[in-house]
């Protein structure tokens, strides 16, 4: 468990919280500590707080440098300046979610699971989470748990079957926390437009009702903010992240 001195550094930050609490929580990522402040590197985020005091820069750096990817930096206040020299960076907006608690969770999901003909809802298995870590398009379901076993067993998702029996869809845990996950939505781009995300959405929002687990949701995109609102998310903050290209 992490020291709960840090967790004051990033209070009142306008989204991310599944991510903060999955780092707090030891269960992914990792978090350095400086004299003033802490940085959060978790699945492709990296989230500042606090303040950076002299060595920031270089926490930042080094940490970048360990873990190449293409970062995504919550940079409050002082923290902005220090990524001049650090490479490419372009802004990203996105939409921050309320935390929804276990009794918060609609108990009226059941509407937005239908599926066009042919196409099933399915809890995801080890065959299932081992399969999505070898497409592109799927692997986030499963890669930041660091192992199927990991995910398996702190984690979990609902995959939506074409007709054939293929992956077309899905829902999981991005991250997790011992009372909670973070959600994370891909379809794939053959299917599209279909509704799969959100039935698939809905039935992970039911599971973790049943679980006692909280969800956090964050959009990247209008889509995405248009499904959390349809399954009941109250909108919180819009904020930026910085992409980094180079």
């Amino acid at each position: 468990m992490m020291d709960e001195r840090v967790r004051h550094f990033f209070a009142g930050i306008p989204g991310m919280h599944g991510l903060t609490e999955a780092a707090l929580s030891g269960w992914s990522g990792t978090v350095r500590i400086l004299p003033a402040g802490a940085v959060l590197a978790v699945g492709d985020f990296m989230i500042c707080g606090g303040e950076p005091g002299e060595h920031g820069r270089q926490t930042l750096a080094c940490m970048m440098a360990e873990q190449p990817r293409e970062w995504l930096l919550y940079v409050p206040g002082k923290w902005k300046a220090l990524l001049d020299g650090l490479g490419t960076f372009r802004p990203v907006t996105r939409q921050g979610f309320q935390l929804l608690r276990p009794d918060a969770i609609r108990e009226d999901l059941a509407a937005w699971k239908s599926l066009p003909p042919g196409y099933t809802l399915a809890s995801m298995d080890r065959a299932d989470a081992e399969a999505c870590l070898t497409a592109a398009w799927s692997r986030d379901f499963v890669r930041e748990h660091g192992s199927v076993e990991h995910f398996l067993h702190r984690g979990m998702g609902i995959l939506v079957r074409d007709a054939a029996g293929r992956p077309a869809a899905g829902a999981s845990a991005y991250v997790s926390w011992p009372w909670g996950l973070e959600v994370q939505l891909q379809t794939r781009q053959d299917q599209e437009g279909k509704g799969l995300a959100t039935a698939a959405a809905a039935a992970l929002l039911q599971a973790a009702r049943y679980r006692g687990m909280a969800v956090a949701w964050d959009a990247a995109n209008a889509a995405s903010a248009h499904i959390a609102r349809k399954l009941g998310f109250i909108p919180g903050e819009q904020y930026t992240v910085w992409e980094r290209l180079t």
